[in-house]
């Protein structure tokens, strides 16, 4: 998995971290904890990509999904929270524009080698558990405490918390295999903290989270 390279990063004068050395083992669950302001939000940007670093390297396996949570969001969006899920499911997204852009060429032309790529792209997109996409997404919307009623609803007029569990939504049907969360429960109530446990615990992939608490570590 990825692999962090004599990684250094300054505030200033002020040193948050030097020469690090660290290679995050696949398929562990890894809390990452400490004191306020020790740069633990810092190192989980430099993994993630949204901030650089001073000296070193981050290395990135080939086969990486990486999955965080966005912190800004798009006020601009006119899609239902179902919609804006929906959407976070990026590799199936792909297949079915391929998928579409298949079938019009089928239309013009059948030939056989035209839909033997049909059916490869088919085959993938429903192993990829294409036509199972929005009983998945409502499924997920429902475990972090959305009710049905605001599936329809713009997703631009949710709280800032509820934002933040639609955007956990999206990371999670995307399916990366290694996700990066920062105080992951701040914004779940009991029911969604639970579901999203037993979720973590049956995760096949490599999680990296900070927390202050210590009994979701232990039952992680």
């Amino acid at each position: 998995m990825i692999r962090l390279q004599n990684v250094s990063k300054y505030f200033g004068t002020k040193m948050l971290f030097s020469h690090i050395d660290f290679h995050f083992p696949e398929g562990e669950k890894i809390a990452l904890i400490g004191d306020n302001g020790t740069g633990k939000t810092t190192l989980l940007n430099i993994i993630s990509s949204k901030e650089s670093l001073d000296d070193g390297k981050v290395i990135y396996p080939s086969d990486l999904s990486l999955g965080s949570i966005a912190q800004e969001f798009s006020s601009t969006t006119k899609l239902s929270t179902l919609e804006e899920a929906i959407s976070g499911a990026k590799k199936i997204r792909l297949l079915k524009e391929k998928l579409e852009s298949s079938l019009k060429k089928l239309e013009e032309d059948s030939s056989e080698k035209l839909i033997q790529e049909y059916d490869e792209i088919e085959t993938a997109y429903r192993i990829a558990g294409g036509y199972t996409l929005k009983q998945r997404s409502e499924a997920i919307l429902m475990g972090l405490g959305f009710n049905k009623e605001q599936f329809h609803l713009p997703c631009n007029r949710l709280s800032g918390g509820w934002r933040m569990r639609l955007e956990m939504a999206k990371m999670l049907l995307n399916e990366p295999n290694f996700i990066i969360l920062d105080e992951p429960t701040n914004h779940l109530d009991l029911p969604s903290l639970i579901w999203f446990e037993k979720y973590m615990q049956q995760f096949k992939g490599t999680l990296l989270f900070v927390t202050h608490d210590i009994e979701l570590i232990n039952r992680l």
